[in-house]
């Protein structure tokens, strides 16, 4: 009976995160891509830059700053790193097919 009732309670919290996490995945893609009263860019932006690549990246007062990530379509990573003021910051990360190339 016990171990019965903490499967029902594990599931039911795990169904509330997934939710949870839906959500603001969705509050986040409607704050993207917001320009401010200076004409700048901020926050989290998204720009597909081919057929199959979407990119996702954080700008500050119209810098690039903070992560930067490129995707597949697929959903499969390509490359990501980070800028700091505009400018890229340590070590960069890229993709073929899933395996880390450099």
């Amino acid at each position: 009976m016990k171990r019965s009732l903490i499967l029902i309670l594990t599931f039911i919290l795990s169904s509330c995160s997934v939710k949870q996490d839906s959500r603001n995945q969705e509050e986040q893609v409607k704050k993207a891509n917001v320009i401010d009263s200076l004409g700048q860019k901020q926050g989290l932006w998204t720009k597909e830059i081919a057929s199959n690549i979407i990119d996702s990246m954080y700008f500050l007062d119209g810098q690039l700053h903070g992560s930067y990530k490129s995707y597949f379509k697929s959903g499969n990573l390509r490359h990501y790193g980070q800028y700091e003021h505009g400018k890229i910051s340590g070590t960069w990360n890229y993709y073929n097919k899933e395996i880390l190339v450099s």
